[in-house]
């Protein structure tokens, strides 16, 4: 029988203080520079908090284009391992991967504001944004609606990373940066 290498991811305390919010906080921006983490955390958020256990867990991380996604998002989750090491298996038609429990952890991209239509019917209990302010503020709002849970052991959270700039650096610096610039402040 071969040796098994043991996984460890160690957060740094930033990022240990964003996967550390509690669930009764619906929305969560994680900004900063680039290499700060912000895309490792958000992909280790459903093992951290052991979501792959629950059988009705189901959640989404969004980057702005498919390439983007397959380039950066679902290349980080094979690499890492920790999806496999959960036990989770990758269906590559459906972009996503899914536990023994029946947990579902899915990729998706959103290029034009007309895309936030292919997720209508969709219920995800953790929608995920990385790189934030590539998302226009139409997609992100419109994506709240398909963020609930319909178990009461599960949450229903919006959880973002993002750097400065881009096309919807102005509307996050709106919502996320001007009502608190120290940041690690819970808006009410």
């Amino acid at each position: 029988m071969a040796d098994q290498k043991q996984l460890v991811w160690k957060p740094t305390p930033r990022q240990a203080a964003f996967l550390a919010v509690p669930d009764e906080v619906f929305e969560v921006m994680y900004g900063g520079a680039a290499g700060g983490g912000k895309s490792e955390a958000l992909l280790n958020l459903p093992i951290v908090r052991e979501f792959y256990n629950e059988p009705r867990f189901k959640g989404i991380i969004f980057r702005r284009t498919y390439p983007e996604l397959e380039a950066e998002i679902i290349l980080r989750s094979h690499a890492q391992g920790f999806y496999q090491g959960t036990g989770g298996k990758y269906n590559v038609e459906k972009k996503r991967w899914q536990w023994p429990s029946g947990a579902i952890m899915q990729f998706g991209h959103l290029e034009y504001d007309r895309d936030v239509r292919k997720y209508d019917s969709a219920e995800y209990n953790l929608v995920e944004f990385d790189e934030l302010t590539s998302f226009t503020e139409y997609q992100y709002l419109y994506l709240f609606s398909r963020c609930r849970s319909s178990d009461s052991n599960l949450p229903a959270i919006v959880r973002s990373g993002t750097n400065p700039g881009n096309v919807g650096h102005s509307w996050v610096r709106t919502r996320f940066v001007e009502p608190c610039s120290t940041g690690n402040v819970i808006l009410k």
